[in-house]
């Protein structure tokens, strides 16, 4: 099933691009992983633990792919943004939400998030729910923007202090 959403950024810097979900198999795991490490590099040196994004390889990606949803938004055939989202009981987990830092500000992380929200519909589920390390705070303002809610805390392993906040958006 492909489900479209199309949008028009709302900076001149990018053409009018779409956030699609397809099956797995259509997209490139190296291309994804790309991807998700240039949106997760300014993490570097911000958050602690450090991301696991840094130890992805293309074959995690291919298992992501193989169990998870993908939302993507391409340009010109190429990816710029993506969501991965993993069916829960009454709730769809979205993770690695990624967007390329040269095309940020323009709209498409809203556009992932709500293809996420209209496939969670789709399913008949009652809300998305998301983490986000304690640290970004701009991260943290945007999902609540876009709708999100912050409904519990929680620590790594091995840390005694918080380091990631849970969002939850009811549907």
């Amino acid at each position: 099933m492909d489900t479209q959403v199309q949008f028009r950024p709302r900076v001149d810097r990018t053409p009018a691009v779409s956030a699609v979900f397809k099956a797995a198999p259509d997209y490139d795991p190296s291309a994804l992983l790309t991807l998700i490490r240039l949106a997760f590099e300014e993490q570097k040196g911000r958050i602690d633990p450090p991301s696991s994004m840094n130890k992805l390889r293309p074959p995690d990606i291919a298992a992501h792919l193989a169990q998870e949803m993908v939302f993507v938004v391409e340009q010109e055939g190429a990816p710029v943004a993506c969501l991965f989202g993993t069916r829960k009981p009454g709730a769809l987990y979205v993770s690695k939400l990624s967007v390329r830092p040269d095309h940020r500000g323009g709209g498409l992380a809203r556009a992932l998030l709500n293809a996420a929200e209209g496939e969670a519909r789709v399913q008949g589920l009652q809300h998305l729910e998301l983490i986000s390390r304690r640290e970004l705070t701009d991260n943290h303002a945007l999902f609540r923007h876009l709708g999100f809610e912050k409904f519990a805390e929680g620590s790594h392993p091995g840390y005694d202090t918080v380091t990631e906040f849970h969002f939850r958006k009811m549907l």
